[in-house]
């Protein structure tokens, strides 16, 4: 059995001061899901946000694995993509662009680092690939170098990566 990370995680950024991937539940064995290690964490609010407003939410508290890839908020403030999430994309209009940004993010089945290194490519929930490619000691993923190995929770994996990895198309 996958044993829960579910109390800080302290790491070392090069995205621009990431100190806490997840802070929650109160003891190390909670369970708990990757939108809730997501939404728990100080520093990857703006995404919490984009799987809230898409519902995106409810199908990552399902009992399947899951992989995310998220951007954390001082890499998308650093990429000038924080105003791009936080008004434009949230507008009524826009709906249907920002779930399909949303589901780039996410991979269906649960996947380690090494287990990355071996696949060219995976499948997003938005229908597109996103591309693996080892660069030095660590993984691109859709052209975007991870920040962090991996925190594994209770339904999944999640990465930081240090941008938002636009849907093709």
């Amino acid at each position: 059995m996958r044993k829960l990370i579910a109390l800080a995680l302290v790491v070392a950024s090069t995205a621009g001061g990431l100190s806490a991937l997840a802070k929650v539940g109160s003891a190390p064995d909670t369970p708990v899901d990757v939108a809730s290690a997501v939404r728990g964490s100080g520093e990857l609010g703006l995404f919490a946000g984009v799987l809230r407003d898409t519902d995106v939410n409810a199908t990552l508290r399902s009992d399947s694995g899951w992989t995310l890839f998220v951007p954390s908020d001082s890499a998308l403030r650093n990429e000038g993509a924080a105003f791009l999430l936080e008004e434009v994309l949230r507008a009524p209009a826009n709906a249907g662009r920002l779930l399909d940004l949303a589901k780039s993010h996410v991979v269906k089945g649960t996947l380690s680092a090494r287990e990355l290194e071996d696949r060219v490519d995976v499948p997003t929930l938005a229908g597109a690939r996103l591309s693996i490619e080892r660069v030095g000691e660590g993984l691109r993923v859709g052209g975007h170098a991870m920040v962090v190995d991996r925190v594994e929770t209770a339904n999944g994996t999640v990465y930081v990566v240090d941008r938002l990895l636009w849907p093709l198309g």
